[in-house]
């Protein structure tokens, strides 16, 4: 489904999984991160420092499975490490771009699927980048709340900013 629509992929609704159009993100993104780029988040304080540390990794390269990424943290423990990407995917600094499988020797898939992570920027490239932080924060929010009660017409606003 991610490869097929390009849309955004992650744990963004209270550390439930869902799915973002792309025409949306940047919305979301802007929404959600308040505004800051990540480096800007961590020098104000906003931001953990082993957050900033997972971040900086997978923003050197174009993606990431989730088992590279963690060993590439140092981080063992991958309860700690799976909380970071929650709450990196929850702010809108990373997202799930495919799921990958092994393969035996036949060539056939098996397992369970591992999790291939990028950041925004990276996943959707100028599109994301050039609009993310287009207009301010609340007016991205307006934009959601607005859209969403289109789509939504019996839902309150309570259930609403529930999802935002």
């Amino acid at each position: 489904m991610i490869r097929k629509t390009g849309c955004a992929y992650g744990k963004f609704f209270a550390g439930k999984a869902g799915f973002i159009s792309r025409e949306w993100y940047c919305d979301f993104a802007n929404y959600r991160r308040d505004g800051y780029d990540f480096d800007a988040r961590y020098d104000d304080g906003l931001a953990r420092f082993q957050d900033k540390k997972v971040y900086d990794i997978l923003a050197g390269y174009p993606s990431l499975l989730s088992k590279e990424w963690r060993r590439l943290t140092g981080i063992k423990k991958r309860g700690e490490f799976d909380a970071i990407v929650n709450r990196l995917q929850m702010q809108g600094y990373v997202v799930t771009t495919d799921f990958e499988y092994a393969r035996d020797k036949h060539g056939n898939a098996y397992g369970w699927g591992l999790s291939r992570y990028a950041t925004p920027e990276a996943f959707f490239g100028a599109d994301f980048t050039g609009h993310v932080y287009a207009r301010a924060p609340e007016q991205s929010k307006e934009r959601m709340v607005s859209r969403l009660c289109q789509i939504c017409p019996n839902a309150t606003m309570e259930q609403i900013a529930r999802i935002l």
